[in-house]
């Protein structure tokens, strides 16, 4: 079973060779193909699942000890999506979208309720993530701010703060 990055014991990658996503054992091995994937836009470990975003298509899931992909969010026709995770306690699941004649600085982050709701959080951002403790962080022109997010509203408050300046 895949345990993924946040254990150490595995890393999950996408092989342009045969267009597979795979996860390898830190300690060495042989990576394991888990699923078919073209050109992946943003790969998360959620527990025993692996998330990403397909170019022009959606965000899907796909077991970590492999097995066929779920979509569980289409893109509209003109969009790119990148997934962001999920959010606690199936909340809703959190990914970035923009225009695809647009740069990420001018993408949205958004998160996808249970329900099937698109819900904006933050405009004129990309790459969210929530750090587990009541933040929500984002990108912004090369820096990565934190803004706390209420996960029973399922939005933002306060203003956000810089956290890492990637500029410098």
């Amino acid at each position: 079973m895949g345990r993924g990055v946040a254990d150490g014991e595995e890393v999950a990658f996408w092989a342009s060779n045969d267009s597979t996503l795979k996860r390898f054992p830190t300690a060495g091995g042989t990576p394991i193909t888990i699923t078919t994937a073209t050109n992946p836009v943003g790969l998360v470990w959620d527990g025993q699942a692996l998330l990403f975003g397909q170019v022009r298509d959606g965000i899907y899931r796909v077991a970590a000890a492999g097995g066929t992909a779920e979509r569980l969010v289409a893109a509209a026709p003109d969009e790119l999506l990148s997934v962001g995770g999920s959010l606690p306690g199936g909340r809703g699941l959190l990914y970035s979208v923009r225009k695809e004649q647009e740069s990420w600085n001018s993408g949205s982050i958004v998160v996808q309720t249970a329900t099937g709701e698109r819900k904006v959080l933050v405009r004129m951002a990309s790459d969210g993530r929530y750090d587990g403790a009541g933040h929500l962080l984002y990108a912004v022109d090369g820096i990565v701010v934190a803004v706390p997010l209420d996960l029973d509203r399922l939005a933002v408050s306060g203003r956000p703060v810089p956290a890492i300046d990637g500029n410098t």
